[in-house]
């Protein structure tokens, strides 16, 4: 779950410098 969650959480990070505002 740990992975899952990191994983994820470096997803959003990358999208949010993508996309500002998510």
């Amino acid at each position: 779950a740990e992975r899952g969650m990191s994983s994820l959480s470096e997803s959003v990070a990358i999208a949010r410098q993508c996309l500002p505002g998510i």
